[in-house]
This record gives structure tokens, C-alpha cells and sequence, in this order.
């Protein structure tokens, strides 16, 4: 294998007395940011040859600062291969922070070691990085699901660009630019193009991992600390079931599905669905209810549940329909467990036997809960947010926006 060492570029930094100004060293490695080190010389424009790098004139001065140049030059090739050797993967940022350290000190293996540990950790790539962020984020399982996936979808970037993994820090924002491209162009399982959304979600979940592990030190900088992103771009996926298609899929008929066991638990799945759809409960809500989440007030059935994934309870009034589900299994104890990939395998079947060809999720459940809150049975944007276990109203955007059946209801001229 090729080691790469770095190409070390003297320049001239002008300051604000005119024609001073200050020679820095920019460090450059193909697939790195730029860094850069002052030498700390001042100089007048007029002494510095720009297309030499060097000092101009005979003048002892000159002679001497440009040898002060050349042992920078010679001391960073013998930091380099020491760094080597001490296990570090070299970056310009690497670099550019040990090399002050080691002022005054002896150019040792065991010096470098002292001064790299003191200000900076050993080298992060990117797929590292969102895998040290996957599991310091304690989530519910949906969630690390997802987290799952923009780890696959950032290890498919990589091949597409021949790469096998990346520094963390060049993943800058011509690289999310790149990578946003390269996302936007592909389909998903259902044969659709990648939304907005989706593409916004693994941005904003990449910034947060190198967020944290820079704020934690265990990246030297940040290259996307300044990246914005307009959430009010991104098309909000609002998919959800009319009751048109409630209707059709409560009717289906399951012996179109052949295998008996298949048939029985996409039954199952059938019914936890329409579940979801009258109580709002995200998947892994469901999947740990018990009699212990069931309150009575007022002769009403309630479920007061704190969710999972944002510890908010969630008060849920139960509809008629909800409870006739829970009556034919025996009680909300008895309510099939289903785990997460089957159900969603299932829900492909019935997905494709009902025709709608929607990719049905848990979360589009979720979504004609909202829908049906909002524009069916008239209730307000607070009270859907307190059933939904949401910390508040703007959150509702994300599942439902209001329609000509709302205001139907509300408009009596």
C-alpha cells in the first residue's frame, strides 16, 4: 500500500497594516480538509516570492528564516512517519494540531504520543463514527432501525464513489451535497423516488453524530457546523388511509393467502393495524401494552401509556372500534405480538391484496390517526397532540395538515 504523506504549501496572509502580513503553512492530503499552521514569521508582501515559497534576497535574515522554513518542512516528514508507526491515520488536522505541541520537545515516538493524546483522538472514518453514534443513542428499536439503514445507504455512497470508508471530517459540505444527489436518484422498496424527507433525515442524523463526537473531542472539527438545511423544504410525507380504505382492508379477504400460518398472522397484523389507526400507538407503544395502561374515567376506556421512544404519555380516549378489537382477542394483554419484521413483511402482503400500493407502515397507522382527529371527528390540534403522546402542536405538521373536511365542519354559511 501507498502511503500518502502531505503536501505542506507556505503562504502569504496578509493582516490589516497594508503589504504585512503573516506565513502560514496550509497542509493538504487528497480527501481532507485543509488545515493550516502559522509559522508566526511576519514579513512585508514585498520580501516573499509567492511562486517560490520562500523568502526573497540574500540578506541574513532571509537566509535564516528560510532555513527556519526548511526544518518545518524536514520535522513534519519525521512527525508524519512517527505518527505512523504510533497508529495514527494521518490528517492535516492531525498535523497542524500535534506540531505546536511539540515545541521544545525531542522528536520521539514517545513525545508524539504525549502531544497527539493531549488535544487530539485517533482517527475517526465516518461509517466509525455513525457506528459509535448508533450505539451511544439509546433508541427504541424503530429507531435503530432507521439508524441501520443511513449506515447502509452511506456504506452504498461510499462504493458508488470507490470508497470503502472516509474521514469523518471529509464528509464536509461538498460531500452532503454529493451524497444528497446520489440518494435522491435511487427508488425505494415500493419502486418510488427517495422524498426530500428522507434525504433531510439522514443529513440531519450524519450532522448530529459528528455534532456530538466533536463536542465530546473525538473529532478535531466540525465541517458541518455551518451546514443548513431548511426543514420547510422538505416534502412531508402525509400518506395516510381514508375510510374508504379502512373499509377495504377491514373486508379483505385473507384466503387469497394461501400458507394457513400466513394467512392467521397477517390476521393478526390486519387488526393491529386498524388498531393503530384508532389510537394513534406507534409499533413498539403497541407491541408492550398491558391491563397495567387501561384506566377507566367516567365509564370511558382509556390508555395512559408513556411512549418509548420521547418518555411523553400518551392519553388516549379509546374508540368503539378500538375496543371491539381488544374484545375479540380477550383483553389488551391478549393483543398479538407481532415483532417489527414481520409485521412489516405482512403488511407488504395485505399492502399488495388491498391495492393500495402505498408501502403501509405502522407510522402511516399513526397518520390516519391524525388525519381521522383532525378532519372526521373535528377534536383540536392540543388534544390530538396529548393522545398522540407529542410534546407539542407543531409536531402534529409532521402526521397531518388540515383539509376541506375540517373546514366543512367548522364553516356553517
Amino acid at each position: 500500500m501507498i502511503l500518502q504523506n502531505a503536501n505542506l504549501l507556505f503562504w502569504f496572509c496578509k493582516s490589516k497594516t497594508p503589504d504585512m502580513g503573516t506565513i502560514k503553512l496550509c497542509i493538504q492530503m487528497k480527501g481532507h480538509p485543509d488545515a493550516n499552521l502559522s509559522t508566526h514569521i511576519k514579513v512585508s508582501k514585498n520580501d516573499w516570492g509567492g511562486n517560490f515559497k520562500r523568502f526573497l534576497g540574500q540578506t541574513d535574515w532571509a537566509q535564516a528564516k528560510n532555513k527556519q522554513l526548511r526544518t518545518l518542512e524536514v520535522e513534519m516528514e519525521q512527525l508524519q512517519g512517527i505518527l505512523r508507526v504510533a497508529g495514527y491515520t494521518l490528517t492535516p488536522r492531525l498535523l497542524a494540531t500535534v506540531y505546536p505541541n511539540m515545541v521544545g520537545r525531542q522528536m520521539t515516538i514517545e513525545n508524539v504520543k504525549l502531544s497527539a493524546q493531549s488535544d487530539q483522538p485517533k482517527f475517526m472514518s465516518i461509517l466509525s463514527l455513525i457506528d459509535w453514534h448508533i450505539k451511544a443513542s439509546e433508541r427504541e428499536p424503530s429507531t435503530a432501525t432507521a439508524y441501520r439503514v443511513r449506515r447502509t445507504n452511506m456504506v452504498r455512497f461510499l462504493e458508488s464513489i470507490q470508497r470503502k470508508d472516509m474521514a469523518a471530517e471529509a464528509f464536509d459540505e461538498a460531500m452532503v451535497l454529493k451524497f444528497s444527489d446520489w440518494l435522491r436518484s435511487r427508488v425505494n422498496r415500493n419502486g418510488a423516488s427517495i422524498s426530500q424527507l428522507h434525504v433531510y433525515k439522514h443529513v440531519i442524523f450524519y450532522r448530529k453524530a459528528m455534532t456530538e463526537a466533536y463536542r465530546r473531542k473525538l473529532l478535531l472539527s466540525n465541517p458541518l457546523e455551518r451546514l443548513h438545511i431548511d426543514k420547510e423544504d422538505s416534502e412531508v410525507d402525509l400518506r395516510h388511509l381514508t375510510e374508504e380504505q379502512i373499509e377495504q382492508l377491514e373486508d379483505l379477504d385473507l384466503h387469497l393467502i394461501y400458507d394457513a400460518g400466513t394467512r392467521k398472522r397477517a390476521e393478526h397484523v390486519r387488526d393491529l393495524f386498524i388498531f393503530c389507526c384508532y389510537t394513534g400507538l406507534h409499533h413498539s407503544d403497541r407491541q408492550d401494552l398491558s391491563s397495567k395502561h387501561i384506566k377507566l374515567r367516567k365509564g370511558a376506556l382509556w390508555i395512559c401509556k408513556k411512549r418509548q421512544k420521547t418518555n411523553i404519555e400518551a392519553k388516549i380516549k379509546l374508540h368503539p372500534r378500538a375496543i371491539e378489537i381488544i374484545e375479540k382477542y380477550g383483553s389488551i394483554d391478549e393483543l398479538p405480538k407481532v415483532p417489527l419484521n414481520d409485521n412489516n413483511e405482512l403488511l407488504k402482503i395485505l399492502d399488495a391484496l388491498a391495492g393500495f400500493h402505498m408501502g403501509l407502515s405502522t407510522k402511516i397507522a399513526r397518520k390516519t390517526f391524525c388525519y381521522r382527529c383532525l378532519n372526521v371527528w373535528n377534536i383540536d390540534r392540543d388534544t390530538v397532540a396529548t393522545m398522540m403522546g407529542l410534546s407539542s402542536t407543531t409536531h402534529i405538521d409532521a402526521y397531518a395538515e388540515i383539509d376541506e373536511n375540517r373546514v366543512e365542519q367548522a364553516v356553517s354559511w
